[in-house]
């Protein structure tokens, strides 16, 4: 897939290549029979371009000339006409003193720009940004977050945790495969989300959502694995989260347990809030992925069950001082 400066879908250096190949041999061609010019309708589309072109005149009729600074010329139009999809006219004609030149080059109609698929567009809210935790030992729905991550609307951009799956022997390859466009920003305790995230092109991102693992005070996008420390979002990872990236009215929710539960006072969904200047969603207690994983709807909180689970929801219950819900927190002006 190639795509542009600005993330969208655009011809691949091939393609360019073979239609300047294409142009440069006709041009050559007009000149050296002698016709009195060539016409070009050039179509570049955002996977592929072509076009046609007419020789004008009688072969013979002039000397094999052109001129001086024609090649630079047609250089220059050529890139014109692969700034944005659309069809172009591009006309050659011989001067008084019988060299073939440049004469016009028009834009006939533009196409529609679409974007790259798993590319971040640099444009004001053009992206949503998913970040995707990895499973813990013994998960019974090792790709749940992935899951989860799919049903987001929007030109999606995925960060994924990577370290989690490999120790849980997933195929990473099936992730590949179901991001947007194959395009995945893998992250590990060394490479991490904040350097991913800070990099994305500023005011772009109009939604970000986090499908992962969760205690009060931290998003943990790798969690449980003996030997291996839990890492992710923490308060005080969430101050060094660049707010510019983010457009004027963009939405940050943390689709993890806890993230909206105070430790000490304050939740991580606050903290992340005060440090962005966004809104953002956090739930208080615990999360459930049953839906998800049914495939029936979206996460939700988690319910009393008659299982070893039981206790595990009651001191969530108790330490989130009510039933899980989802709730939106906004900047606090200091």
């Amino acid at each position: 897939m190639s795509h542009d400066t600005e993330g969208y879908l655009a011809p691949s250096p091939e393609e360019t290549r073979n239609v300047t190949d294409w142009v440069m041999r006709d041009v050559l061609q007009a000149a050296m029979q002698g016709y009195e010019g060539i016409d070009f309708t050039i179509r570049t589309e955002d996977t592929r371009s072509g076009g046609n072109r007419v020789l004008v005149g009688a072969p013979g009729s002039f000397p094999g000339y052109v001129a001086r600074d024609l090649v630079e010329d047609l250089r220059a139009v050529l890139r014109w006409s692969f700034e944005r999809p659309g069809e172009y006219r591009l006309q050659l004609r011989r001067n008084q003193a019988g060299e073939l030149r440049f004469q016009s080059w028009v834009p006939l109609r533009y196409l529609p720009r679409r974007p790259a698929p798993g590319v971040p567009l640099t444009e004001e809210g053009g992206n949503v940004v998913v970040v995707i935790g990895s499973p813990n030992p013994g998960q019974a729905y090792p790709y749940q977050f992935v899951t989860a991550a799919e049903r987001v609307a929007g030109h999606g951009i995925w960060i994924v945790e990577r370290t989690g799956y490999e120790l849980a022997a997933a195929d990473l390859g099936q992730i590949v495969r179901r991001a947007p466009g194959g395009q995945v920003s893998w992250i590990t305790s060394s490479q991490d989300l904040l350097t991913v995230l800070n990099g994305m092109p500023k005011r772009s991102v109009r939604l970000m959502k986090v499908f992962s693992h969760g205690l009060r005070g931290e998003v943990t996008l790798r969690y449980g694995w003996e030997g291996k420390a839990n890492y992710g979002i923490d308060r005080s990872d969430a101050k060094r989260i660049d707010g510019e990236v983010f457009s004027e009215r963009a939405v940050i929710d943390l689709e993890s347990c806890n993230g909206g539960t105070n430790k000490n006072g304050d939740s991580l969904a606050q903290s992340i809030a005060d440090a962005t200047g966004r809104t953002t969603f956090g739930w208080t207690g615990r999360t459930s992925y049953a839906d998800v994983n049914r495939g029936t709807g979206g996460v939700r909180g988690s319910e009393f069950s008659l299982s070893s689970d039981f206790f595990k929801e009651f001191a969530s219950r108790w330490n989130a001082e009510s039933a899980p819900y989802q709730k939106a927190f906004t900047p606090r002006v200091r």
